[in-house]
């Protein structure tokens, strides 16, 4: 059903903004702004991936790389197709989870967009869903921290950075795709795991902490089931935290 509302009202990105979602968004001057900067290119983004806009989304980070990856719903196959990287713009903490408020981590996880902020104090901002069921069991259980986003400048204490421009072009898409339906997952590594010589570099940190190491085991899994079929997978948390994942 999803697919088939896209390709009914499939329109330019300069032209989308026109649901219930986005009319709120549409009165701020940096979302105007935006939108007016980067509508062509997401168009030729678009376009050039045969893809209808907008589309159901899928953002994927990797710590080690500090790279953030975009891929849309082809919906004709079923498949996602890879459309663009965007660099992180600065990074805080280490590989692994994010566990409790103040230790700067970046989570690890599989996590949705759950807000946009227009008037972020990082020019526009989208938060994830952290903590999530998992992070909740097996975080600190008083302060996990939260706060979470996707955001622009170079900064950061825990969040994503990849500057003005970029949110810009980010944040219009996934407010599009929003704007559409769609829920916009966010799957967040320590590392590309198809990359083989990360492997040494996980166990030189996983060394002595087999709980680390389980759980890097563990969203692997995720990983691997995606970069394989481009294909998202099925994804809850068992009630030891554990991710649990069916095609």
């Amino acid at each position: 059903m999803t697919v088939f509302i896209c390709a009914i009202h499939a329109r330019p990105a300069r032209e989308w903004g026109t649901g219930q979602f986005a009319a709120g968004q549409r009165d701020y001057s940096r979302v105007r702004t935006a939108r007016a900067n980067c509508a062509e290119n997401i168009d030729s983004l678009f376009a050039k991936a045969k893809i209808k806009y907008p589309s159901k989304i899928l953002i994927r980070a990797f710590k080690l790389e500090r790279m953030l990856e975009l891929w849309a719903y082809s919906g004709t196959d079923t498949q996602y197709v890879f459309l663009k990287s965007y660099p992180f713009a600065a990074f805080s903490g280490d590989l692994g989870p994010k566990r409790r408020e103040g230790d700067w981590q970046i989570p690890e996880g599989f996590y949705i967009v759950d807000h946009f902020n227009p008037v972020s104090t990082f020019h526009l901002s989208m938060r994830i869903d952290y903590p999530n069921k998992s992070d909740k069991i097996l975080g600190d259980k008083d302060k996990p921290g939260g706060e979470i986003r996707i955001h622009g400048s170079r900064v950061t204490i825990g969040c994503i950075p990849i500057g003005d421009a970029q949110i810009e072009e980010l944040y219009i898409i996934a407010l599009d795709s929003k704007d559409a339906g769609h829920e916009i997952p966010v799957h967040i590594f320590p590392c590309n795991f198809a990359d083989t010589s990360n492997a040494q570099i996980l166990r030189n940190y996983s060394e002595g902490d087999s709980t680390l190491r389980d759980f890097w085991k563990n969203i692997e899994q995720g990983y691997w089931l995606f970069e394989r079929s481009h294909r998202l997978p099925k994804i809850w948390v068992d009630a030891h935290g554990k991710y649990i994942f069916t095609q």
